[in-house]
């Protein structure tokens, strides 16, 4: 049922985003603990360039789950920055070496309080063996500008519910 809770596929990494990625493009990311919507431990990302983003694709290290054509899937997170600002989720379909061969992205209007942002697609291409995702801060680059990231869930189903820790590991199924 819509907005039923149901299994959290990033297994443990949704509750502490800096165990799931160290090291970012453009960007530093630490922990931060400034209280979250969800109770979590908040990714801080300080922007230092352009284009900053998560570093969380291209290997089979970064396959959150696995996937397959025909399957539609929910990518949802809290965010807030400390101005407003710009960002985007970026929902990637990769192959069995861990290569994405699809993605599509949805741009986000980041602002100073927690927001739940969500997006949803459905696979098409034959070769997706796994989902990947990429959290991205400003598209160009902004002095001073700091995102906050929490409460990562990615779901298959056509639907963001409420959020929920996960249950699984990283790589359970693959």
């Amino acid at each position: 049922y819509k907005g039923q809770p149901t299994v959290n596929a990033l297994g443990t990494l949704s509750t502490d985003l800096f165990s799931w990625v160290t090291t970012g493009n453009s960007c530093t990311l630490t922990r931060d603990t400034i209280a979250s919507p969800v109770g979590n431990t908040p990714l801080k990302m300080v922007t230092t360039g352009n284009d900053p983003y998560t570093n969380t694709y291209n290997s089979t290290g970064n396959n959150i789950a696995a996937a397959s054509s025909g399957q539609t899937w929910t990518i949802s997170v809290w965010a807030k920055a400390n101005q407003n600002t710009t960002g985007a989720i970026f929902h990637f379909g990769a192959n069995s070496s861990g290569n994405y061969i699809d993605y599509n992205a949805t741009g986000l209007s980041i602002t100073t309080e927690w927001t739940r942002y969500t997006y949803t697609r459905t696979f098409t291409d034959a070769n997706v063996v796994a989902i990947q995702a990429r959290l991205d801060g400003p598209d160009s680059f902004q002095s001073g500008v700091v995102v906050w990231w929490d409460g990562l869930q990615v779901e298959q189903k056509a639907n963001a519910t409420q959020f929920t820790t996960g249950t699984r590991s990283a790589t359970q199924g693959l």
